[in-house]
């Protein structure tokens, strides 16, 4: 799972016009993650469910304007 993580990184970092913004959402996306690890063991993975969707759905729209 790291291993995939890595080589999609580096392969997106190697695309980016702004290497700069990349490196930034990726150190960004990490500390999220963290910070919801950390929930995840005060609240439960259960309460976390919808943290995730509209994570995922965020993500999804970001996707698409880029696109067009």
């Amino acid at each position: 799972s790291v291993l995939m993580a890595g080589i999609i990184f580096t392969t997106t970092l190697q695309k980016a016009e702004k290497k700069s913004n990349a490196l930034g959402a990726n150190v960004l996306g990490a500390v999220v993650g963290g910070l919801s690890q950390n929930l995840s063991f005060i609240l439960g993975l259960k309460a976390l469910l919808p943290v995730a969707a509209i994570c995922y759905a965020a993500s999804a729209i970001v996707a698409r304007r880029k696109a067009v």
